[in-house]
């Protein structure tokens, strides 16, 4: 277990530390401090505690794959090994990474409100830099992803335009002073860290948030979408998915289904409580906001965790080693072959070989007559007296 793990990529092996480490906070929470953590309406909480975790394990995962940057094989890939690295992704994962280190360094340092600070105390600044880290990082990836044409072209456009349209109606929806009604989606905490900050740089993290909420909805719904449709493996996409990340995808497709359910229970209890609310263009987005916030949340957690079992099936098992005593017979082996070279052909040909006739056998009567005739004609050799004797 723990050479596979050796082999995974870091942005794996975050995948796998934070699987444990964000659960164990989150249960922490619950039994010592859990007027912090559960909100009035107890329909909100199906998205606060899915969404703890994924923000966790998505920010961890964006540090490990700084690591995996360095590496000039990167995107890290066992099926396809030659795949090219991706500069622009590259490139605006680390901008954005950047961004939100700078945001969440700046909130805790200025001590504005931070969630969680009075029971977590100094592991509550890091959970807000992973929660900043997820947000402005994600939406370079998935940005660099588009330019770079590395996804599937329906990932890619419905991604895309996911985008334009967060972003224009973030910004239109910021302007417009309907954003503290929109915040109801994810609670102001988790939008703004629960800070006064001024207006443009909240208006700035507002945005972000909305843009990368409906782009993780499109990402995923897409990947659940082509789960389904792609089943041909002739087809590349269908290779892919089929061979290289299956669990990926089926993540995708789970987390988008069950994100999906949430989100609508969730929008349900929401305008039933409150239906004067949901009556104009904000509530509309706010209930948008809900649903692509669900389904992005679980499909990201999903996904991520297909992700790793792809990478504990993709990973090569080293090489075995060859054994001492076979290496040492080789080695003998060899030496004498070069001391003591085969005879050539030729050679063979012109070796005289010794006779190896079979003699003919005598029978008993033939050795009995030459017996009796060596007593009766004794040679000159022998005298009388030997034979007496």
């Amino acid at each position: 277990m723990w050479a596979a793990i050796k082999r995974l990529d870091h942005y794996r092996k975050s995948v796998f530390a934070m699987l444990f480490i964000a659960p164990a906070l989150l249960l922490y929470l619950i039994l010592a401090h859990s007027s912090s953590l559960f909100l009035s309406e107890w329909f909100l909480d199906l998205i606060t505690f899915p969404m703890f975790i994924g923000n966790l394990i998505s920010g961890s995962t964006y540090i490990g794959r700084l690591f995996d940057f360095a590496n000039k094989d990167f995107p890290t890939d066992h099926a396809n090994p030659e795949k090219p690295g991706r500069k622009v992704e590259r490139i605006l994962t680390i901008t954005g990474f950047c961004i939100g280190l700078a945001v969440g360094i700046a909130l805790s340092f200025l001590h504005f409100a931070i969630p969680f600070a009075a029971t977590l105390y100094g592991a509550a600044n890091a959970i807000l830099v992973l929660n900043r880290i997820s947000i402005f990082a994600g939406l370079g990836s998935r940005i660099g992803n588009c330019i770079d044409q590395a996804r599937p072209k329906n990932e890619r456009k419905s991604t895309g335009l996911a985008l334009i349209i967060g972003i224009a109606a973030g910004i239109g929806l910021w302007l417009g002073a309907h954003a503290t009604m929109v915040s109801i989606a994810t609670t102001t905490t988790l939008l703004t860290s629960g800070a006064a900050l001024p207006f443009w740089i909240a208006g700035i993290i507002f945005v972000s948030t909305f843009s990368n909420s409906l782009a993780g909805f499109a990402d995923y719904a897409s990947k659940a979408y082509n789960f389904l449709t792609e089943r041909d493996p002739a087809t590349a996409l269908g290779k892919t998915i089929r061979h290289e990340k299956l669990h990926e995808y089926r993540g995708s497709f789970l987390g988008v289904s069950t994100g999906f359910l949430i989100g609508a229970v969730v929008v349900t209890l929401l305008v039933m409580s409150n239906p004067a609310s949901f009556a104009c263009v904000a509530g509309v987005a706010a209930a948008a906001l809900v649903l692509a916030t669900c389904v992005c949340v679980l499909g990201s957690l999903f996904s991520r965790v297909g992700r790793l079992i792809d990478g504990f099936k993709q990973s090569p098992a080293p090489a075995p080693k060859p054994a001492h005593h076979n290496t040492s017979t080789q080695t003998i082996t060899h030496a004498l072959q070069i001391s003591h070279p085969p005879a050539p052909l030729d050679s063979l040909a012109n070796t005289v070989l010794p006779n190896t006739t079979p003699r003919k056998i005598e029978s008993p009567s033939n050795h009995q007559t030459a017996i009796t005739n060596t007593l009766s004609n004794p040679s000159p050799s022998i005298s009388p007296r030997m034979l007496s004797n």
